[in-house]
């Protein structure tokens, strides 16, 4: 770890081994944290010092809640096996309809997995709302509540790296302390 600068809460640290590779930095100033690295950079607003927001005793996240404080960044990326695993739950649901009827939804729906590779996430949610029953209704209703994303392993990867780092930097910090005591 290399403090490049350090003020109170504004702040500056450069995490590596030597390389690039896994490098990163923490940068911190009123309200805000950026981490920004190989892995990728986003910024974080939620309190006066950001390090008290992310700081834990382990090395454990929570993605969830802290995406919610996320001001730049891309956390999350459209998951094929997220609409896979929702069809493969909707099944159950078909039972309420006759054979042929549910025979001819299951196709329509092997239709719209068949073609994930090809079609981004709005297409697909277009293709769910396409899915109908004989009579021409639809099948599926409030699909905004569905959630086909997932976080990028880059989004994941930092969040640690944040906790790693504060944790790094508290060890740097009680030394610093211990060290200017013995003086």
């Amino acid at each position: 770890m290399d403090a490049q600068h350090e003020l109170g809460i504004y702040r500056h640290l450069v995490f590596s081994d030597g390389t690039f590779n896994r490098r990163f930095e923490l940068v911190t100033w009123p309200m805000h944290l950026s981490i920004c690295g190989d892995m990728g950079t986003y910024v974080f607003c939620r309190c006066e010092d950001m390090f008290t927001f992310f700081r834990r005793s382990t090395l454990e996240i929570n993605a969830d809640y802290w995406s919610e404080k996320l001001e730049s960044g891309v956390a999350t990326q459209f998951s094929r096996a997220r609409v896979v695993k929702w069809m493969r739950e909707q099944r159950d649901t078909l039972k309420a309809y006759k054979r042929p009827a549910r025979k001819a939804i299951l196709e329509q729906m092997r239709y719209v997995v068949e073609g994930l590779d090809e079609h981004g996430e709005s297409e697909v949610r277009r293709a769910i709302d396409g899915i109908c029953d004989p009579d021409g209704d639809p099948v599926f209703y409030d699909m905004f509540d569905v959630s086909f994303s997932e976080y990028t392993s880059r989004f994941l990867w930092c969040l640690f790296a944040i906790v790693w780092g504060i944790g790094q930097y508290d060890v740097f910090c009680s030394l610093r302390v211990a060290n200017d005591c013995t003086s």
